[in-house]
């Protein structure tokens, strides 16, 4: 496999190595990239619940929070296609 990375990423890439000794370049950036993901959820969540959080205190309804969320493209976490008041309330409960 042949991948072009800067020069910070290529440096990032042999750190890894020292660290992951004996795992092939495929599984260590397999790896990362899992970790990354994982990563990006989170920090994607805790803003979905902040915004969440704040639409509440401002006295919306689960459903015209919903409504909202849907309506600026906020992806779902999870299985559903579109925020409804139950993936509200999943979601912040």
């Amino acid at each position: 496999m042949s991948i072009w990375m800067d020069e910070d990423s290529a440096n990032r890439l042999e750190r890894l190595r020292g660290l992951f000794k004996g795992i092939d370049d495929r599984e260590l950036i397999t790896l990362a990239l899992k970790s990354l993901e994982r990563q990006t959820n989170r920090v994607v969540k805790r803003r979905v619940l902040k915004r969440i959080r704040a639409l509440e205190r401002k006295g919306f309804s689960p459903q015209e929070i919903a409504h909202q969320l849907n309506d600026q493209g906020v992806p779902v976490p999870g299985q559903a296609q579109k925020w409804d008041s139950r993936e509200i309330f999943r979601f912040s409960g």
